[in-house]
């Protein structure tokens, strides 16, 4: 057993590093369609990282065209990782640097970042999420059900309706080799290895064919590993951080290589237009981010010009319409899917009765709750990109970046007012951190072109030499051991076993094929989707179609509601049995008598449907009944 995991665990290692291949590939593409030779935008020599970027953005895009169409497969997205992957490595292979002479102290630097880099990926392979109430139930289940159906559609899911999907649609490039094991490997592995080739490209010269990359300066290197160790970044669940980090830094140094977004470049307008799409099609509140962001980069632009202001209004305007263009296969599959092309603008399958994360405070109550929340820590964290840029005044794109996260973590803090710090914090993370690290990578360039005071940060002493070593010798051991350690808690453990997964083999066996099931269970990827029809309720009583999944009404208006919408099977897990994660009664129980508004509104909900389908297990027929999971067939 342990040889065929340890085959896997290789096997996914260079599948993820394909995959990387696959994105700069796509992402050479894009710059050849871009780039022209009186292009104000796109040098003709461009990094690894910033292709990776690009390849990523249009990935999305292709995604939410698979989607739209109903064609995602393991066969398809197998051709297009490995057509990505041959023109990544081409495109590696001619733009091939010659390294030049590195001291003793560069070599230690940046080998030990490269170590650290690397156990980190090997480390996400078999990362677990500590959320079970999120992956188990909802992201996991979502990439099965796209490699499997050939879309997302789940009319039942609150976590369907938040997101066009896009995420899912990476998570399924990993997913076509591997398993729910490795739900994370995109997210903690593949897209941190594309944030490091962002970050240190954007100190490489535009136009600049040379090793510059490779010879950065110690106090570059420090800040790098500075910020993979201490930069607060929460992996909650398997959702969409690190690739949204990626695009948010994709479309910070694309925007900082643009010079005159007045102009009628209209190659330029799209690709802007496409990595603001691939943002919100990770998660529609990065739409408003990525937007605003654009938007005060074109303001700031004219302010400083104060002239062309109908140049700057039209090719605003035509950035827009393009956003819009590229986002409307993923809106069209949320349509279909949930009823609502842009949540939460539009409710869809939205319950109105139904508050997850809103109430109607008054006025002094949001501003406080806003004010209690923005003066915690990781949130006044935003402030920084803005201080820097104070000090470096000649960045248009951190001035823009910093300014749109920042207004839109207030906004974010004052819709979501019955959340808590730490589901904000992870809501406005990705672009946040984008705007604070692109305002450090700024500031240390200014440092070391002796633009500002703080030149003399950088001091070309042993003693200085010594400091950073130093501080090396003390973070990569620390970083390295801890990805260590979770590879070995969880090697060779699956998150479900072979015994239960043939469980739900065997339940939906007992159910006649294409023929409708709604399910409550614990583990929903091991349902096989292409031969049942099968909703899966994630958090009862949010989402469901017209006229609504009826609640405190009793077991026969929910048996009459499902069986007007051809599910007549009812599949549900032992709400009793303990360790069962979201759907355990206790729990509920607990939440409904407690204090916190949001869980205490929402206990009522998942209480009533397990009293419900309990009732309904003693009144109808059970065709399935093992280990704690049964099928009931509504007459």
């Amino acid at each position: 057993m342990t040889g065929t995991f340890s085959l896997h665990f290789t096997q996914q290692f260079f599948w993820g590093l394909l995959v990387l291949l696959c994105f700069i590939g796509w992402g050479r593409m894009v710059k050849a369609l871009v780039y022209t030779p009186s292009s104000q935008i796109i040098p003709q020599h461009v990094d690894w990282g910033l292709m990776a970027g690009w390849g990523m953005a249009f990935t999305l895009i292709i995604g939410g065209v698979l989607n739209a169409l109903s064609i995602v497969s393991i066969e398809l997205l197998s051709v297009y990782v490995l057509l990505g992957a041959l023109t990544g490595t081409i495109t590696l292979y001619r733009n091939r640097l010659k390294l030049p002479t590195l001291s003793l102290s560069h070599i230690f630097i940046f080998g030990s970042l490269i170590a650290v880099l690397l156990t980190y990926y090997a480390m996400a392979i078999q990362f677990q999420s500590t959320s079970c109430a999120d992956d188990d139930i909802a992201y996991i289940p979502f990439i099965t059900r796209m490699l499997q159906t050939g879309s997302l559609m789940d009319p039942f899911s609150l976590r369907r309706i938040a997101g066009f999907g896009g995420h899912t649609f990476l998570q399924a490039l990993i997913g076509i080799s591997g398993n729910e094991n490795t739900a994370n490997l995109m997210d903690r592995g593949v897209a941190v290895l594309v944030c490091f080739g962002l970050v240190i490209g954007h100190f490489r010269t535009p136009g600049n064919n040379t090793a510059a990359p490779y010879s950065l300066s110690l106090l570059q290197g420090l800040v790098i590993i500075m910020i993979i160790a201490l930069l607060p970044f929460p992996f909650l669940n398997s959702a969409s951080h690190a690739t949204g980090l990626v695009i948010f830094l994709t479309l910070f140094r694309t925007l900082d290589l643009t010079e005159k977004p007045q102009s009628p470049n209209y190659r330029t307008l799209w690709l802007i237009a496409a990595l603001v799409a691939a943002a919100a099609s990770l998660r529609p509140h990065f739409l408003l981010s990525a937007a605003l962001g654009v938007t005060l980069f074109w303001l700031i632009c004219w302010w400083q010009e104060k002239r062309h202001s109908v140049k700057y209004c039209l090719s605003l305007i035509h950035t827009g319409l393009a956003s819009l263009i590229f986002l409307l296969p993923w809106m069209v599959t949320l349509q279909l899917s949930s009823n609502s092309p842009l949540y939460p603008l539009f409710k869809g399958n939205h319950r109105p009765e139904f508050e997850t994360y809103s109430a109607d405070n008054s006025s002094f109550e949001l501003a406080r709750f806003v004010f209690d929340i923005m003066s915690e820590p990781r949130m006044l964290l935003l402030w920084l990109p803005l201080v820097l840029v104070l000090i470096y005044k000649h960045s248009k794109t951190s001035l823009a970046l910093s300014l749109s996260a920042l207004i839109t973590a207030f906004v974010i803090t004052a819709v979501f007012n019955l959340s808590d710090i730490d589901n904000l914090h992870r809501y406005v993370a990705p672009f946040a951190n984008a705007a604070i690290i692109g305002a450090i990578i700024a500031f240390v360039r200014a440092c070391e072109n002796e633009k500002t005071s703080f030149k003399k940060l950088i001091l070309p002493t042993k003693a200085t030499h010594i400091m950073i070593i130093l501080i090396v010798l003390i973070l990569a051991p620390a970083l390295m051991t801890k990805s260590a350690r979770i590879i070995a808690g969880h090697w060779d453990r699956p998150i479900l076993s072979d015994e239960v997964r043939g469980v739900y083999a065997h339940m939906q066996d007992s159910v006649p094929e294409g023929a409708g099931i709604m399910a409550m269970v614990f583990h929903p990827f091991a349902w096989d989707y292409s031969r049942n029809a099968i909703a899966n309720i994630d958090v009862p009583g949010a989402v469901s179609p017209d006229p609504g999944m009826p609640f405190f009404k009793g077991p026969d208006a929910l048996k009459q509601y499902l069986l007007n919408l051809n599910f007549p099977y009812l599949a549900i897990g032992d709400f009793d049995k303990p360790g069962m994660c979201l759907y355990h009664r206790r729990l509920w129980e607990f939440h409904r008598d407690s204090e916190n508004p949001m869980w205490k509104s929402i206990a009522p909900y998942y209480l009533d449907f397990m009293d419900n389908a309990e009732t309904l297990a003693k009144s109808e027929s059970v065709i399935f009944d093992e280990q704690g999971f049964r099928v009931i067939r509504l007459q």
